[in-house]
């Protein structure tokens, strides 16, 4: 296993820095300190974005990586005893600790319980993500000790002689066989198996334990209970744990009373297991037993506020039942003495370096010297969240301890304690850095002022997440869609700085949950290419019952701004809903839920949504709430029906095994308001490929044509027995729906199509033709739901075996009894895939109409505008920029002229190389002559501008085709 991992992560090295290759010198790039009193702000934020990341760095999901500019963070979810940061490096790869950072309780009679030896496994939930900052909660912790003894009569839960146990359909079978129950897989959607009518005394037992065995790829199950004063099964009485899925017997104790909700009798048990189809879990035994540990009702939060280039930690003590013997709360770092150069620490003494000395109750930071490494230091906040701080050593560390703020040993149920720190990390060895840094966090700027229509309000800077915080007013849907479409919602931000340089970060939150976008304007009310990363949450979901019981609705807008000393600045923030100038805006945005989740809508009509981590577990659904726009939409908003499950790369091995593929990055590259372009990346699990995934939407309004590029490359050789059955280069499947009609394009590239015979399992493979295949679903079983589904393939290349492949690809049409499955692979059968083979393909993926849409007709129609007639531009002044989807030139002295022919509908043009950030002047030649477009409704809208490396900038904006046939023409001048 260790081996892996370490393969591992080198191929993730692969993945992230790809593409970094010989380092070619470029010219420097232009000055850009005279096109607005926000240049200093523009280049660091774009010289910033995309610059944080998080993945998990083993195919098991049993640990979770951060990085930004500074430093790579490590963080164990599974292991027994070692639940905490396994590793904190430098940018470099080098070490600063390891094994360390663990948080603890102590009770009043001086117990200590550590969150590394938690008996459930650690959950991350990222629930904000985008260009500068993530929020990384690691969840699920509680509290444990070691070396814990089973004593006394076990209690039988099982009852394997009775089957007295149920499943759900996820679950193809459950059996009994020499004492044991068996479970085997269906789907890895939600698998379970459950049984009442126990009863088990909290006065008598205090754990589950559960001897099993797992023959799949589950790395992690639930046990699910319910007791006499709780109406059933629920998400507050869960223990998750992780599992061994190496096919032996394992015990796993799991406490019930450190849940803190054990305090009548159990009546109910269920067990969650199982992550796909084909899996086989055998329970030799479970047991009601008792433990001689001791335990608190206690759960822990950890969150990272990770930026681009800086690193908060947060952690978060909850009660989950009446406790009244908590003694301390706190934080314990331990460094290896043998790598420390030099300490140093401020207290209201000022600086020193004998730990002996330290003034705990005053400290402001602490500070090591790391060997060959560099300082890493922890910056006190000054919000009264510490209670006192101490660096003591045993023989072979020095340990740095944290203590909150415990004001009393008694906590409520659900009432919390949260303390934290700025995890400071540089290369050099020297303090300075972090002694400015601690003198900037410590006193921020309070010379704030907020105007606007808007009622936009400064509250302050937030210490523990280190961002500065506003609000202001918000829309909803139907107001934003039916009544004010051309409402943005300002505030005008008036700041100034002290005599500090600082690098700081703005979030303004409104109370709304529909917020889409945002722009910023500098003090002329111009647009300033600052990236801005947007996010929301809609309310009463209660994705995360214990950890966010409110679940309150907001929209957050942020985004990073670099002051000079002494500098005052003003600007203004947007924040957007449906239109942006005559056309409803595009974007792409974050949506708090289980998962983490970007989002993507037309205005405030959401067209797609990605998992990049994936759904339920590691279950591949890579898109889920993907809506089209020529459906029925929805009575209480403007929203359509979603299609079913879409999958990318997998294969079957030749042991019969699904393999597939993990997170590694993103790459944001424009978020709107014109257009959405990003990518994301993935590595097989067997470490034998890796592929990018390109998405890019326009505010297309009759369809939602998602476009994609799909780059593969073999990282090394990879057998695959049977291609047409065993590779998926995409996966679509009905969920929990059926469709009676399939379509496909043949291969002699005439359209057929299919009467799906859903009265048994069934699958047939089609080869597809070489113009533009595409395979499609329609004609739905329940009426109301969902939308038919189909997809295009626009072009394709590949090498397989060193040599340039001419084949084509098939679609294979599959019900399995319950869903249909359509699946896209290519015209092959045994073949070995070697090293620097690639497959390389653009798509486009179409949900459209409802069940009264009983035709591939629409199908056709996009097919016919974005691959037989696609948008292609001609230069007439400017030289074309080559892009697989955007229309894009480059202007010559500041102007651009050129054609635009095909497609269909709302589409966007980027027009490279201004020197001027200024408002473009569009114009469109009409009968010989140009004439200006009016694209704006306010001054400052209608189009986007982004800010290239090399200091120019470029214009984005809309336009309408009214067919494929016809021809624009366009001049850009600024």
């Amino acid at each position: 296993m260790r081996k892996l991992s370490r393969a591992f992560m080198l191929l993730l090295c692969i993945v992230i820095l790809a593409g970094c290759g010989t380092e070619v010198k470029e010219p420097p790039p232009r000055d850009t300190s005279g096109d607005t009193k926000l240049s200093a702000s523009m280049v660091y934020a774009n010289s910033i974005a995309n610059k944080v990341q998080a993945y998990y760095d083993r195919p098991d999901r049993s640990s979770y990586t951060i990085t930004n500019t500074q430093i790579e963070l490590v963080h164990d979810l599974m292991k027994p005893g070692s639940k905490y940061v396994t590793a904190l490096k430098s940018n470099k790869g080098k070490t600063y600790l390891k094994n360390t950072m663990d948080i603890f309780v102590k009770d009043t009679d001086g117990n200590v319980y550590y969150a590394s030896k938690s008996p459930s496994a650690g959950r991350i939930n990222t629930t904000r993500l985008g260009y500068y900052y993530y929020e990384s909660h690691v969840r699920d912790l509680g509290f444990g000790q070691s070396d814990v003894s089973v004593y006394g009569k076990k209690l039988d839960l099982g009852g394997f002689n009775h089957g007295s146990w149920h499943k759900n359909k996820d679950v193809k079978d459950v059996y009994y066989k020499d004492g044991t129950m068996v479970i085997e897989i269906a789907s890895g959607a939600d698998p379970y198996v459950s049984r009442t009518g126990i009863h088990v005394d909290p006065a008598t037992y205090n754990a589950v334990e559960i001897t099993m065995k797992v023959e799949g790829d589950a790395q992690s199950a639930q046990l699910y209970f319910y007791t006499l004063d709780t109406s059933g099964f629920n998400e507050n009485q869960k223990i998750n744990f992780s599992v061994n899925a190496d096919g032996k017997y394992h015990t796993y104790l799991l406490d019930l009373m450190g849940s803190g909700v054990f305090n009548s009798p159990m009546v109910g048990i269920r067990l969650d297991v199982g992550s796909a189809a084909g899996e086989k879990v055998t329970v030799k035994s479970l047991n009601a037993v008792q433990t001689d540990a001791s335990s608190v009702p206690l759960k822990l939060e950890k969150t990272f506020h990770t930026y681009s280039d800086k690193l908060h930690q947060e952690y978060r003590l909850i009660a989950a039942n009446d406790c009244d013997v908590l003694g301390a709360f706190g934080l314990e770092i331990k460094i290896s003495k043998k790598t420390v150069s030099k300490i140093q620490y401020k207290d209201k003494n000022g600086t020193g370096t004998n730990i002996k000395k330290l003034d705990g109750g005053s400290i402001e930071y602490i500070a090591f010297d790391i060997k060959k490494v560099g300082v890493i230091g922890f910056i006190i906040p000054p919000d009264g969240s510490t209670s006192y701080c101490t660096v003591t050593e045993d023989k072979n560390n020095y340990i740095f301890t944290q203590y909150a703020n415990v004001t009393d040993n008694t906590l409520k149920k659900m009432e919390e304690i949260i303390f934290g720190s700025r995890v400071y990390t540089d290369t050099t060895h020297s303090f300075k850095g972090i002694e400015k840094a601690c003198d900037i966090e410590r006193n921020p700027l309070v010379d704030i002022t907020v105007t606007g229509e808007a009622n936009g309000q400064f509250y302050g800077y937030d210490h523990m997440v280190g961002m500065y915080k506003f609000d202001m007013d918000g829309s909803d849907f139907n107001k934003a869609f039916y009544r004010e479409p051309d409402k943005h919602f300002d505030a005008t931000i008036l700041m100034k700085n002290d005599n500090r340089n600082r690098d700081l970060y703005i979030w303004f939150n409104t109370d709304n949950e529909c917020l889409e976008s945002a722009a910023i304007l500098d003090d002329t009310n111009t647009q300033v290419p600052i990236p801005l990363q947007v996010g929301k949450n809609f309310v009463y979901e209660k994705e995360e019952p214990f950890y966010d019981p409110e679940d309150v609705m907001y929209g957050d807008t942020i985004f990073p701004l670099r002051f000079k000393e002494n500098e005052e600045s003003q600007f203004t923030v947007l924040n957007l809903y449906q239109n942006w100038g005559k056309y409803p805006l595009k974007q792409l945005s974050w949506i708090q839920f289980h998962v983490s989740y970007y989002h993507l809508s037309t205005g405030v009509t959401e067209s797609n949504c990605i998992a990049p981590y994936y759904v339920y577990g590691k279950d591949g659904w890579t898109l889920p709430d993907f809506r089209g726009a020529s459906g029925i939409m929805w009575s209480g908003q403007p929203q359509f029906n979603s299609v079913g499950r879409l999958y990318f790369l997998s294969y079957i091995n030749s042991k019969g095994k699904k393999v597939m593929t993990e997170y590694t990055d993103s790459y944001i590259r424009s978020s709107g308001n014109t257009y959405v372009d990003m990518d994301y990346s993935y590595i097989s699990d067997c470490g034998s490929f890796k592929y990018v995934l390109r998405h890019i939407e326009f505010p297309q309004k009759d369809e939602n044509r998602t476009y994609y590029s799909l780059r593969l490359e073999f990282l090394k050789d990879l057998t695959i027995d049977n291609v047409r059955e065993n590779l998926s280069l995409f996966t679509f499947d009905s969920r929990n729906n059926k469709f009676y009609q399939a379509a496909y394009l043949d291969e002699n590239n005439q359209p057929q199509n299919i009467s799906i015979d859903v009265s048994q399992p069934n699958s047939q493979i089609y080869k597809l033709g070489d113009q533009s295949p595409y395979f499609a679903f329609f004609d739905l079983e329940k009426k109301e739901q969902d939308m038919n589904f189909g997809f295009i393939l626009k072009s394709s290349s590949a090498r397989i075996g060193k040599k340039k492949y001419n084949g084509g690809f098939v679609f294979k049409n599959t019900f399995d009894g319950q869903i249909n499955i359509g699946t896209l692979s290519l015209d092959l059968g045994k073949v070995k895939f070697r090293k620097g083979d690639y497959i390389n393909l653009d798509f486009i993926l179409l949900p459209y109409g409802s069940f009264k849409v009983k035709s591939d007709d629409n199908v056709r129609y996009v097919r016919e505008d974005s691959c037989l007639k696609p948008l292609s531009i001609e230069a007439i002044k400017g030289e074309v920029v080559k892009d697989t989807y955007l229309p894009r030139i480059k202007c010559e002295n500041n102007q651009a002229e050129f054609t635009i022919i095909g497609g269909r509908n709302n589409n966007v043009v980027r027009v490279d190389g201004f020197t001027n950030i200024k408002k473009p002047r569009i114009y469109e030649l009409v009968d010989g002559e140009y004439v200006p477009i009016e694209f704006s409704v306010h001054e400052y809208d209608g189009y986007t501008v982004h800010f290239n490396r090399d200091g120019t900038y470029s214009f984005s904006f809309v336009f309408e085709m009214e067919s494929p046939d016809s021809g624009r023409t366009f001049k850009v001048e600024n």
